[in-house]
């Protein structure tokens, strides 16, 4: 699931009942059945 207001990089994937959390920026590959939520620093 993709909420409101995230940044996903080209090329990044979002792996299968992973959770992307609102306004997240996405850089690296995200895990099957995970949470990612925040801003790389």
């Amino acid at each position: 699931m993709v909420i409101f207001l995230d940044i996903i990089l080209p090329g990044v994937r979002i792996g299968r009942n992973s959770v992307v959390a609102a306004g997240s920026v996405v850089t690296t590959r995200v895990e099957p059945f995970s949470v990612y939520a925040g801003v790389p620093e």
